[in-house]
């Protein structure tokens, strides 16, 4: 299974003549998410051959339009393509009024399931099943703002075949090995699950934050993360301006993944005052040295 993450828009507040607004596909296991839908988001799907008819869930980190005006385009598309399956848009309060008035001045008949999930501005566990959990964190900027986290959860053992084949484990029995059970011969012994299995994975983490002034209280939701999200609308010696409207520097999302133990970290956001990304990068070294751009149409595994 793939865990990676595709920058499909990295600007902030205006586009660039190569950078757009933001939005991101999460291929996380079996499941294909994105993070906001800013303008020309399905543009750069077709650019990048994603398709984003399978989609299951959108999710919204606020509702500035630079991380939602995408959005009522995509919809459009999907309809207009015949869509069946159902989508599922998870979006900080309002979201639904405005996909509401879209579609009644439009006139516009889904011919799919759109569910709409309205969050709060807390912390909260909103998707919660076997193998996946979702939760969100209020950061703080000009207008309620949410990260998310995406954690992989009861991984699977690792199948030794070699092994299985020597106590003749049928087929039918292997998912439940996999799952922990132990095997029972046909002559009653029990061959512990540990001899017919190597142990899993740890278990991925993927944390978005954008958006934001740095604040510490965030470090224990980050906490592990195998790959952060982090904005990094500016370089440091902009800092006042930075804190002004509620932004964060490279140096400051990079001191955030090292402080919170993370594998990788990707900065995006960027100001369009910049049009040379390497400084931001050579700052976040200086803190951070797995550090990442996030560069439109380049995926980075979770590991």
């Amino acid at each position: 299974m793939e865990y990676n993450l595709t920058i499909l828009g990295s600007s902030s507040a205006t586009p660039t003549e190569n950078r757009h607004h933001s939005s991101f596909v999460l291929q996380f296991g079996n499941h294909k998410f994105m993070i906001d839908c800013g303008e020309g988001t399905q543009n750069r799907c077709l650019e990048y051959d994603i398709n984003f008819q399978k989609l299951e869930i959108i999710f919204i980190t606020h509702l500035h339009g630079d991380h939602i005006l995408g959005l009522f385009g995509l919809i459009n598309t999907m309809n207009l393509y015949s869509r069946k399956k159902k989508l599922i848009i998870y979006s900080i309060k309002g979201i639904n009024k405005l996909l509401q008035a879209h579609f009644e001045v439009s006139e516009i008949q889904l011919r799919f399931e759109l569910e709409v999930v309205e969050l709060e501005h807390h912390e909260s566990v909103i998707i919660e099943n076997e193998h996946l959990r979702v939760s969100t964190y209020p950061v703080k900027h000009r207008i309620p703002c949410l990260a998310y986290k995406f954690e992989e959860l009861n991984v699977e053992r690792k199948l030794n075949i070699d092994r299985c084949t020597e106590f003749d484990v049928p087929i039918a029995e292997y998912n439940a090995i996999k799952n922990g059970s132990d095997f029972i011969t046909s002559e009653g012994i029990a061959i512990e699950n540990h001899i017919l299995t190597f142990d899993p994975h740890p278990p991925h983490i993927y944390v978005h934050i954008t958006d934001t002034l740095y604040f510490d209280e965030v470090l224990g939701f980050a906490q592990n993360a195998d790959l952060i999200y982090h904005e990094a609308t500016f370089l440091h010696v902009l800092v006042e301006r930075a804190k002004e409207t509620f932004h964060s520097t490279a140096k400051q999302a990079a001191q955030l993944a090292f402080r919170a133990n993370a594998g990788k970290l990707v900065i995006g956001h960027f100001s369009s005052r910049y049009k040379d990304l390497t400084p931001h990068l050579l700052e976040a070294h200086e803190e951070f040295k797995n550090s990442y751009l996030a560069i439109e149409g380049v995926t980075i595994s979770l590991r």
